[in-house]
């Protein structure tokens, strides 16, 4: 999410407290100076194409494994909610995709190790159905 479509949900009206406090929670960290030296698994960026965070999910030959983020809890292609301290009111979508190059801005860490290799599993499974 970015700041246009936080404004227009705003607009829009007809939301609780907790999903405002959810949208705001979602907008890109601005604020934070320190870019990794080296990527890992967990790393969240913002992607710079689909407007929406994405997560490193597991290092190949070819790049980087990714799931992409969304916080539309509406959004038909969720695949379960995210269960990270850091993108609480963010859920996993059913999108999967390559990159061989890490682009967009740093946004954080999903520390949850744990919880992305389930993720990575599920994202394979729905590919083979």
């Amino acid at each position: 999410m970015d700041k246009n479509i936080l404004l227009e949900k705003v607009k829009a009206g007809n939301y609780s407290k907790e999903q405002l406090m959810g949208w705001i929670g979602c907008l890109p960290n601005t604020a934070l100076k320190i870019k990794p030296t080296e990527w890992k698994s967990g790393d969240v960026l913002m992607h710079s194409f689909f407007i929406h965070p994405y997560v490193l999910l597991k290092k190949t030959k070819d790049g980087w494994l990714c799931g992409l983020f969304t916080s539309n809890e509406g959004c038909p292609e969720i695949l379960e909610q995210a269960q990270s301290r850091f993108f609480s009111a963010s859920y996993f979508t059913k999108t999967l995709f390559i990159t061989s190059e890490v682009h967009g801005s740093f946004m954080g860490v999903y520390e949850n190790q744990k919880h992305l290799r389930e993720v990575l599993i599920k994202l394979k499974e729905c590919i083979q159905k």
